[in-house]
């Protein structure tokens, strides 16, 4: 993979895979932005800001979403630990390797790429 992502801290190289605040991946780094990439990208503003992405955070917003067709964001401290659709990784556009079926122990192939 070619090394095309922006750092989240002032430098000039460019990285595959970083370790922020946010989280140690490529996937923390597609889906949380920092505030000024979310404010100041150049993009529509947002019509709800949620604080918290927590069990009931997560939840008003997804709520707020769905009724209202608004655009939502999420202010949250926490890092990312796993996603809940690791599976989807490949379609992203990532070359992660896609999700295999293995039936026992033995036939795990381990880790397949750096994600």
């Amino acid at each position: 993979m070619a090394a095309n992502l922006p750092r989240l801290v002032d430098a000039t190289d460019k990285v595959d895979v970083q370790n922020t605040a946010f989280a140690t991946d490529v996937v923390g780094r597609f889906i949380c932005n920092s505030w000024d990439e979310a404010t100041q990208n150049g993009g529509v503003g947002f019509d709800a800001v949620v604080i918290g992405g927590g069990m009931f955070g997560g939840y008003c917003a997804e709520k707020i979403y769905r009724h209202a067709n608004v655009r939502v964001l999420v202010l949250d401290a926490g890092c990312l630990l796993v996603t809940e659709h690791v599976q989807n990784l490949s379609r992203m556009g990532l070359n992660a390797a896609g999700a295999i079926m293995v039936q026992s122990d033995n036939q795990d192939p381990g880790p397949r790429e750096n994600v």
